[in-house]
């Protein structure tokens, strides 16, 4: 039996983007008709600059390359998107934009997307860098409750409270603690001196501590 959420991958949303994949025609029908409808879904406005940003430049000095996407609040970045045709495999090679990105802003997390299956990345191993492996994949087709948990941190409408970064900080304290890591490691990291993060870092011991 098929999970279907109650606020982002419900049964009529899912079934959408299962009726329309297989008509779906290159890169740009992809994100017009599979990836941006999930941005809409999430609180988006497809047309508002302040939310979202299209084409945007690499940086590091490589004007020729850009992100498909930014995803914004009140105008600041905080979430990259780089999109792909839906027929394409997702692999490693495809996060090369990406990472410089992540490496030149602030954003804490990074999505690379076919349409059909979304990768999260974020800076586990090192700090600002962004990580090889995804922390996380979504199939849309495929839909759980914990996917539910991850887009309703990267909806619009919560970041100004549990919103993908408190989530990044919690998933990274429970990774940090799990592997046994030292507390004065642990206390070095910059999210730790935020009191802002308490109460993500405290959802992160709570898991291990269960």
């Amino acid at each position: 039996m098929s999970y279907y959420g109650n606020n982002y991958l419900t049964e009529s949303f899912v079934h959408f983007i299962l009726s329309q994949y297989n008509k779906v025609k290159g890169e740009q029908e992809t994100k017009n008709k599979l990836i941006e409808p999930l941005f809409q879904q999430i609180g988006y406005d497809i047309k508002c600059i302040d939310d979202i940003r299209t084409e945007v430049d690499c940086g590091i000095g490589i004007r020729s390359e850009k992100i498909d996407y930014v995803l914004c609040i009140a105008g600041t970045p905080k979430i990259l998107v780089e999109a792909k045709d839906w027929k394409v495999g997702l692999c490693k090679s495809h996060t090369s934009q990406l990472f410089r990105y992540f490496c030149s802003t602030d954003c804490k997390l990074a999505i690379l997307t076919n349409g059909l299956k979304y990768w999260f990345y974020s800076d586990f191993d090192r700090e600002n860098i962004m990580d090889e492996k995804p922390f996380y994949k979504l199939n849309i087709l495929n839909p759980n409750e914990y996917d539910e948990k991850i887009l309703g941190a990267v909806c619009k409408t919560n970041q100004c409270t549990y919103g993908i970064e408190k989530l990044i900080v919690e998933l990274k304290t429970e990774r940090l603690v799990r592997d046994k890591k030292y507390l004065s490691e642990l206390l070095a990291l910059s999210y730790f001196k935020n009191l802002d993060y308490c109460d993500a870092v405290y959802a992160g011991l709570s898991k291990v501590m269960k």
